[in-house]
């Protein structure tokens, strides 16, 4: 039998094991971090944040109005962090410590395990925020490139 359930149901029980040093597994959901995480088919593992965490650490966080996030650490300004999805052209700001619940260790996709300290992931990591100023001119350019496909198949 598989049952269905809400984040704010399992909520309790992800911050219960992971403050008592498990690790888990969570499907993502939600488009925010593609390309790097695609919706219902990519899963992270999820680990104990520490006390300080880095640029490009991809936390999960909860929001004041109790929404969880999976996003990308772009920024440290002292007690708190600036924060934004890698298919996203907005930084969140602030995100406080106390409300970041857990960190991701490896993303799975697919058949494929990637640590977040594989070389490969860290150069992605970097550059992905690198292009951070680009994204709202390579989200349009690739946005006109599908509609001229769509226009094109449908005559």
């Amino acid at each position: 039998m598989i049952k269905t359930v809400s984040m704010d149901e399992l909520s309790p029980l992800i911050e219960e094991l992971i403050e008592s040093g498990t690790d888990i597994i969570l499907t993502v959901t939600g488009n925010s971090m593609f390309p790097i995480l695609r919706d219902r088919r990519d899963r992270v593992v999820l680990t104990h944040a520490g006390e300080k965490l880095k640029k490009f650490d991809i936390p999960l966080y909860r929001r004041d109005g109790g929404q969880y996030i999976l996003h990308r650490i772009v920024k440290v300004k002292g007690d708190h962090y600036y924060i934004n999805g890698d298919n996203q052209t907005f930084i969140e700001k602030p995100v406080y410590r106390r409300q970041i619940k857990a960190v991701v260790r490896e993303i799975q996709r697919g058949g494929m395990i990637m640590p977040v300290k594989h070389p490969l992931y860290v150069i992605y990591s970097r550059v992905w925020v690198w292009f951070f100023p680009f994204r709202k001119l390579m989200l349009k350019v690739y946005l006109n490139t599908v509609n001229k496909l769509i226009k094109l198949l449908n005559h």
